[in-house]
């Protein structure tokens, strides 16, 4: 989910946009890098303190699912970007990554970065570029350095 221009949204609704997997392949690029993310790990990078995520598979109980919502509204809170109860509209851009395994948002600053346009889809590991300099950049910078100049750490 994109939440506004800032953060990727090329639509001026909302919409969702859904990866299609069988049970053998990976969710994403970087869902290993979701799984294995803890916030608690001091990493002075833009990227990881722009991030929370939730392991889904640490709230499933036996026959339990976990609250969907409750998990968005903490992960909103953890990185300011507001409680739709409260705040008509987010503090910040921000992206919703959300999986079998894990719940992810991103706190955004800006849309582009390096010729780059990113959007959710991008923090899930497919990044489009479309001239030869973005793909220049790509190559002696790396995804995740591109990823660390669209976010916004609170």
């Amino acid at each position: 989910f994109n939440s506004s221009p800032e953060s990727g949204a090329s639509q001026g609704h909302r919409h969702i946009q859904l990866l299609r997997r069988n049970n053998n392949e990976i969710v994403c690029p970087r869902s290993i890098w979701f799984e294995q993310f803890d916030s608690n790990i001091l990493n002075n990078t833009d990227l990881n303190n722009s991030v929370r995520v939730i392991q889904r598979k640490a709230l499933n109980g036996a026959n339990k699912k976990p609250d969907l919502y409750k998990c968005y509204l903490k992960l909103s809170m953890d990185l300011n970007i507001g409680n739709p109860e409260f705040d008509n509209k987010p503090k910040c851009p921000y992206n919703l990554l959300i999986s079998e395994n894990w719940i992810a948002i991103i706190r955004r600053s800006k849309e582009n970065y390096l010729g780059f346009s990113i959007n959710g889809l991008g923090f899930a590991g497919y990044l489009l570029s479309t001239s030869e300099r973005a793909t220049k950049s790509y190559i002696k910078m790396k995804g995740e350095h591109i990823l660390n100049g669209v976010v916004s750490p609170k």
